[in-house]
């Protein structure tokens, strides 16, 4: 039976997505610049890095809000990453893809969405950056346009971290490297053995 092109694309995604090694770490301050930076400039309640895994979300930063992970199948990101371009959602309540969304009808009464994919250099969509609001509202071409060289900065990130935990002549971790994945190891397994 022949794989079909969804399916490849999929791969190639999550492939990618494994590749910059962000699932399950620790928030970054470099991360948390941005989505501040976001919810200033946009006005919103709640902004967030979302990188968007097999089965989950994991949020890398977020603001407004204490989540951390949430399931992928009923979540706008999952609607975000499968388009070429920001999805911007006025009022949820009124679109049928989200209004009955638990994050709408209920905890934190979702109105207001934009949310633009993060895309590597290939063009595979990891994750994403979105604005989060609590009230309905339009967003001009101008704050579109911000919220994609703020995802620039978040994937320029990525690459730098990847850059810098990476020997350049045999693609092995460095030093420093290897001791924060040990201990990322450690805190994952306990967290774990805790849930």
């Amino acid at each position: 039976m022949k794989e079909s092109g969804q399916t490849r694309g999929e791969e190639a995604r999550l492939a990618a997505l494994a590749g910059y090694d962000v699932l399950d770490t620790p928030p970054e301050e470099a991360f948390d610049r941005i989505t501040r930076l976001v919810r200033r400039l946009l006005g919103v309640e709640i902004t967030a890095i979302v990188f968007v895994g097999a089965r989950k979300q994991w949020f890398k930063s977020c603001q407004g809000m204490t989540a951390k992970e949430a399931p992928r199948d009923t979540a706008f990101c999952h609607e975000t990453i499968a388009r070429e371009g920001a999805l911007i959602v006025e009022d949820a309540l009124l679109d049928p893809r989200f209004a009955q969304d638990p994050l709408v009808v209920g905890e934190p009464h979702i109105r207001f969405y934009a949310g633009l994919p993060l895309r590597t250099r290939e063009g595979c969509a990891i994750g994403t950056l979105c604005a989060i609001g609590t009230k309905p509202r339009t967003l001009e071409p101008d704050a579109i346009d911000l919220l994609a060289d703020l995802g620039r900065m978040v994937m320029d990130e990525l690459e730098l971290h990847r850059l810098a935990t990476t020997d350049s002549l045999t693609g092995s971790l460095s030093r420093r490297a290897s001791r924060e994945e040990a201990a990322r190891g450690f805190a994952l397994a306990r967290r774990h053995r805790n849930e």
